[in-house]
This record gives C-alpha cells, structure tokens and sequence, in this order.
C-alpha cells in the first residue's frame, strides 16, 4: 500500500505561489514596457521609412507608368494633375476609376505599377539618423533607444527570467489547487503527488534566487528606465551611435544585407545562421552582419576574417569567444601587433564580461604560468610567443590573429612560433583587413595553416581570384565584407582610438620632456623619440597606411607641431603631399590638394590641423589620422570635416593616435567631461563658444604634475605651461 502524502499547509503553499507570482508580474511588467518602448520606436521607424518612401516616388515622374507599355494613357493622369508616382501612392482604384477616359481594368494597371514601384523604393530606403534633421520621428527614436541601452544588461536578464512564464503559470495554477482541502480530498494519488512534486519545484525555484533576482531587477529598472531628454539623447548619439544603430537594426528587424553572403553558398549560408549564438557575456549589441560573421567564425572554426577596416572584426573575435565562455572555454589567445595591444584590451573590458590579460612584458613568463591555470583571454604580440612554451597537452579554446598577413613569410620566427600555437588550438581566426584576393599567394599560406583542403584547391586558381569560382572555392575559410555593402544606412563615417603601448626609448623620453616643464613637447608623446623606429604612434601610422593602400584608399594626417609634420614627411618620402601649415599661401594649399588628388592610393597629405582644418576640400582622402589629441573637439570636427563632406564617394575612416598613460589619456578625460556638459546644447545658439575654451595651460599643468608624481620625478622649477611653440 502506497504511502499516504499529507497535504501541504496552506500557508507553506500560499508564501511560494503569492513570491513567485509577484516575481512574475514583476518580470512581466519589464519585458511589458520594452515591448511597448520597442513598439513606439517600430512606428517611429515606419514613419520615417515612408516619407522615404514618399520622396523616391515623387521623384519618378509619371511616364514611368508606361515603360513597360501597359497601354495607360498617362495624359489624362497628368489632365487630372497627377506628375510624380509620389502623387498616386495610395490612390485607389475608385478614385482613379473617377477620372475621365480612365476605367476599372486601366485603374487597376496603375494601382499595381505604383505598388510595384512602391516596393521596390522600400528595399532601397534606409532609415538614415542625423542630428542635423531632429524632426519628430527622428526625436522619437533616438530617446527611446537612449533610454534601452541604459537599461539594456536589465531587460536582456529580465527576458531571459521571463522566457519561462508559460511554464511557470501552469506551475502557479496547480500549486494552488494544493489550498483546497475539498479538492485535494477528491483527487487521485497521482494528481496529489504531481502537485506536491510542483510545489517541491516552485520552493526550489525560490531558494534559487529567482524572486530575489525579479525583485532587483525591477528596482534597478524602475531608477534607471526614465527617457533621457531629447538633447542628452542626441548628445550620445553624436558620440557614438554604433550602439544605436545596432539596437534600431534589432528593433525594427531589418533584413541583413544579402551582400553579407556575397560569394558563399546557399547551404553555407543556412548552417551558418542557424548556429546556436550565446551572447549573454556580451555588453555591446551586434549589427547583423557581425552576428552573422560571429556565427561562421565559429560554426567553420578555423577561418581567415577578411572584413575591412571599420566593419569591426575585433568585436566578432570577442562576441565568438564570449560565445565560447558560455560553453566552458576558458584559455583565448590574441596575438596582435604591440600598438594595437590596448586597444584589445580596453575592447574586451568595456563590451564584454570576458577578463582580458596582457602577456607582455619583464613578468611574462609569470604572467604566463598564471594564465594557464585561471585561463582569461590572453593578449599578447608576435614577438612574445615566440618565447613562450605551451604544455604539449595543453589546449587554446580560440586563437585570435590579429594583422594576420604579418605572418606570411614561413621561415620567419614569428610565423613558426604561431604555427606552434595554433596547433595546440581547437579554433582558430585570423584577421586582416587587407584584401587577399590581391596576393592568393599569401592567402594560399594563411589558409594552409587554417584549412590544407581550401588551400590546395586555390593553388591552382591565382588567375581567378575575382571570379565567383574563387569566392565559393575559399568560402569554407575566408569570409570578407565591405563597408559600402553592409553599412548602407549609416553615416559614412567611423571614428577609431588607437591606442599605443610605449616602448621603453618613448617612456624614457616621455620622462625627460616632463622633467623639463616644456608642455608643448609633452604633448608630441612618441613623436619626439629620437629615433622613429622607437615610436609606437609612428608605427602604428605606417600599419593604417600600409591598409589603406591595399584599400585604394588615400590618407590625410593631422597633427598641431609642425616637428612632428616634418618627422613624418621624411618617414613616407615620395608618398607625401605638403605640408600644408601656416606659413604657406592659400593658393599654394589649393595647388597642393590637387596634386594630392591626382596622387595614387596610398598617398599621404600631412596638414598643420591649425592650417589644414580650414577652407580646403579633399574629398580624395578616405582615412584621416589625429596624430595627438586636440583640445578643442571643434578642431578636430573641423579638420575631419574636409574630408567628411558633399561629394565624398567613400565612407571615411578616422583614426586617432593615443599613447597609453601619457597626457594623452588624461586630456582626453578632460575633454569628454567637458563635452558631456555642452554636447547637450550644441543645437544653442546662446551658449557662448568661449564658455567651452578649457583653460589649456592650467589644465596642462595639472596634468603634468600627476604624470611626475606617477613616475616619482622631482618638481621643475621652469614654468609648467612651457612655451607655446610658434605654429604659424
């Protein structure tokens, strides 16, 4: 005889259903304002895409009905006053059928030409923000999407929760049935255990911490979800709105640009975007292209990512390892170029849960030992694995190749210490920006550490490489976009921090110039080494240079001093253009961009941002690098903006170059908080342009002060401020 279950006490059944059902609600209410938060931005969006709509149609004019002669007689549309398809957008049949000469069967042949046309303007508009044109929709969007990203990490842990609400109702209805005593009286043994048993459930939940996570999560939604106003919005849009549009693309659900998949099979396509992708470790959202790369990256393991520049490869390696990390993995290795090292990890940190370690260095090996056993994602340079020994049982979860053709020479020993290392890897990427297709010879090395069969096959194709034959035989391993194709809706511009590691020559330097009080020289950080060799800034620059010339890309570079334009111009000889700076006459500036204009890829104007900011277009130029920061943002908006203008065929690449815990660090701090104080009423005429001059020499000074208290440097006696060095 079975042995009798006792009914569970009421009150014990009422604490569990009344906690989870306020957890519940709670989520509920969560993931009940998103949707209506996301609703509101989907109408804002709609809108926008119609007037889009609106003014492609009303650009085509009316004869257009009949090119595919329909037999319409289009005069008597334009007798009634009709001239644009614009004009007969969502104009019925009967009231068409209402002009004279005009019947059912012919009003039906203009409703659907207009539809048909109307269609296909809708697959070419895209929703395009501009803080220049805040109308309403516009407005809308932008504070909605202002306020989901503050509240993002909330409501993507709130909707996680919340995903199992149907399960859990069903849980709460049977649970209460246990408070009847009537009922559970007349139940079958088996009804009772299957309630008690969810009881037991429910409790577990609750000793979980699901109630206590719901109930922080909805005090934490409540203090962060008010909607920023509307200057606030545009001032984080303004400063970075990658995260916007990343978040508008998800929301509105717009198709990914099939130009993602040029050149991949179908089947190959269809694997790759049914791959399974965790993206809870990540903090940044991913644009659907870069989901996409993300996916193959990982479904064809071993892959060469030959994005360009700006299309973020360094944000799919992350996502895939993050990817990874929900599944266990823990040892990543980034082998990047010294200058970019800090860019990998401030990267990590700020858009991943991921814990970024740096491999470089006197304390390498220590570092190393660690790693092994606590694993992180390992951030270390060519140089450095080729002193490092890796355990013969051990394994990388993922290798990341960073700058990857700088490996293609197979008796260097850097390229043998990485073979090493992606031997001992389960999956490996490597990254360049650089076109391949351009040197199959190099490609066809890359590939044969990734895939021997890919790359046995292209051997035998170096005629091809352009051919559509080509691109199907390296899809297994090599996947590249471009920004022209999968960047269509955003302003053509992306703006970088490259931030560079010192070497030892720059940090003695760096040490000298602050014990001296000269403020100008502080400021040419890595520049004024006196071997350029020694300058991470320097060679950084060439690395940009050597890129955008594989791209067909020129290059205009910026910088204050006019040391550090001649340094620069004796480095790229022939290549360079100018100098444009003060001491040379406007018509001599002109003659000089035209020059440059008519130069071939790979050219490189180097202009005074004092001088060059102004007046000039150079529309040629696709990359533009800061060589230091500018204390004024409008300085640099000026000079980026010869570049960024009407008649710009290409999207524009900027690139700022920053030495890692330097004065550069510290001036940029001072600059974001100030901007934060007057990005929100740029649209203003009454604020006064000098309220935003930062005080440059007390600020300099300050800054100073704290850098030689970091290297423990006595006080100068000479004055802080330095002198100004003549510029013009």
């Amino acid at each position: 005889m079975p042995e009798k279950i006792m009914r569970p006490e009421r009150k014990q059944v009422s604490g569990a259903v009344r906690t989870l059902t306020k957890a519940d609600a709670q989520l509920q209410r969560i993931v009940d304002e998103t949707a209506a938060a996301k609703a509101a931005v989907l109408q804002a969006y709609d809108n926008l895409r119609r007037k889009g709509v609106g003014k492609v149609l009303e650009g085509i004019e009316i004869d257009e009905l009949n090119r595919d002669k329909l037999g319409i007689r289009v005069s008597l549309l334009k007798n009634a006053g009709y001239t644009n398809i614009g004009q007969l957008h969502g104009v019925s049949p009967y009231r068409l059928v209402s002009i004279n000469g005009i019947g059912e069967e012919t009003a039906g042949k203009i409703a659907r030409k207009v539809q048909e046309l109307a269609l296909h303007a809708q697959s070419l508009v895209k929703v395009r923000l501009d803080a220049k044109d805040k109308n309403r929709d516009a407005n809308e969007i932008v504070t909605r999407l202002a306020a989901m990203l503050q509240t993002r990490q909330i409501t993507d842990r709130a909707s996680a929760l919340y995903a199992n609400h149907a399960e859990l109702s069903v849980h709460l209805a049977e649970a209460k049935k246990l408070r009847s005593g009537l009922r559970w009286a007349f139940s079958s043994q088996k009804k009772k255990n299957a309630r008690v048993d969810t009881l037991a459930q429910l409790e577990k939940l609750v000793d979980t911490g699901f109630a206590d996570e719901a109930q922080a999560l909805n005090e934490a939604f409540t203090k962060t979800k008010i909607k920023p106003d509307s200057r606030t919005a545009w001032a984080q849009f303004e400063a970075n709105n990658a995260p916007f549009y990343a978040l508008l693309e998800q929301v509105a659900g717009d198709a990914v640009s099939q130009k993602t998949f040029v050149g991949l099979p179908a089947e190959l396509v269809e694997a790759v975007e049914a791959f399974p992708l965790d993206m809870s470790l990540m903090k940044a959202t991913l644009r659907g292209y870069q989901v996409f790369g993300t996916k193959y990256l990982l479904h064809q393991n071993r892959t060469l990512l030959g994005d360009e520049m700006g299309l973020g490869k360094t944000m799919q390696a992350i996502a895939a390892m993050a990817h990874l990390a929900t599944q266990g993995k823990n040892h990543f290795v980034v082998v990047a170029p010294v200058s970019v090292m800090i860019n990998w990890m401030r990267e990590i940190a700020q858009h991943s849960a991921l814990t970024p370690v740096k491999l470089y260095g006197d304390y390498r090996q220590q570092i190393f030992d660690d790693w092994l056993t606590t694993g992180g994602v390992a951030i270390t340079t060519y140089e450095t694995i080729s002193r490092l020994t890796l355990p013969d049982d051990f394994r990388i979860d993922m290798l990341t190749v960073d700058e990857a053709h700088y490996v293609k020479n197979p008796e260097a020993i850097r390229t043998k210490a990485l073979m090493k290392f992606a031997a001992h890897s389960n999956g490996v990427v490597f990254m360049t920006g650089t076109p391949l297709e351009n040197k199959v010879d190099e490609m066809v090395f890359l590939l044969g550490m990734l895939n021997r069969e890919v790359a046995r096959r292209i051997a035998g194709m170096l005629s091809l490489a352009s051919a559509p034959e080509f691109r199907q035989t390296v899809a297994p391993a090599y996947l590249r976009r471009v920004r022209e194709d999968v960047l269509t809706e955003l302003p053509d511009k992306t703006e970088k921090e490259d931030w560079c590691i010192m070497t030892p020559a720059e940090e003695a330097t760096y040490k000298r110039t602050l014990q001296s009080g000269n403020a100008m020289l502080v400021r040419q950080v890595s520049w004024n080494t006196p071997n350029l060799e020694d300058s991470s800034k320097a060679a950084r620059l060439r690395e940009i240079c050597m890129e955008a010339e594989e791209d067909g890309r020129k290059i205009i570079v910026f910088s204050f001093f006019l040391n550090t334009i001649k340094k620069i111009q004796d480095m790229f000889g022939e290549k360079c253009y100018g100098p444009i700076n003060g001491s040379v006459p406007a018509n001599r500036r002109q003659e000089i961009v035209d020059e440059f204009t008519a130069a071939p890829p790979g050219s490189v104007l180097i202009c005074q941002i004092i001088a060059g900011g102004v007046g000039l277009n150079i529309q040629s130029a696709s990359v533009v690098v800061l060589c230091e920061p500018q204390w004024k943002p409008s300085t640099e908006n000026q000079a980026i903006s010869r570049v960024y203008r009407m008649g710009q065929s290409k999207n524009v690449m900027v690139h700022r170059l920053l030495a890692d815990e330097t004065v550069d660090e510290r001036i940029l701090e001072i600059l974001r908080d100030k901007s934060t104080t007057f990005d929100a009423f740029a649209d203003e005429s009454a604020v006064d342009e000098a309220a935003k001059t930062i005080n440059e020499g007390k600020a300099m000074a300050s800054i100073m002060r704290s850098e030689r208290e970091k290297y423990g440097l006595e006080e100068t006696g000479e004055p802080e401020g330095g002198p100004v060095e003549p510029e013009e």
